[in-house]
């Protein structure tokens, strides 16, 4: 039998958080998995030796210094920090990613025309939603 203040569905990366705050706070949880492995979209798995993430590349982002650091300690140093550069290149130009924040490198006619089909593609969604 489960008991305790909480049961928290899922063990990946919010619930094992909601539940470590929980705990935190000297509430009494129970955190259930359907996976063998904790972690959920954020685990990686060994297969033949190589090492693979589950859901691509495990981003951990926040503007909060301080709710960062905390989330970082979970992982007890096992931190590869990546800094990316990319761009999208359209009509030979390199435009940054991601592609919405950097339509002022594209020429007027070009964001005029990305604007003029946008509100086309609005207007359809609402003519025929669904």
């Amino acid at each position: 039998m489960i008991t305790g203040d909480f049961i928290v569905l899922g063990c990946g990366w919010a619930g094992i958080l909601a539940s470590y705050y929980m705990l935190k706070r000297g509430l009494s949880v129970t955190c259930i998995e359907r996976e063998f492995t904790l972690g959920g979209l954020l685990r990686s798995e060994v297969i033949k030796g190589f090492t693979f993430d589950i859901a691509g590349s495990h981003i951990i982002f926040s503007r909060n210094n301080e709710s960062l650091q905390e989330i970082m300690a979970f992982l007890d140093g096992n931190i590869v920090k990546h800094y990316r550069k990319t761009f999208v290149l359209i009509n030979n130009t390199a435009v940054p990613y991601p592609f919405e924040n950097g339509l002022s490198m594209l020429p007027p006619s070009m964001r005029a025309e990305i604007l003029v089909s946008f509100i086309e593609a609005l207007l359809e969604v609402y003519r025929n939603p669904g």
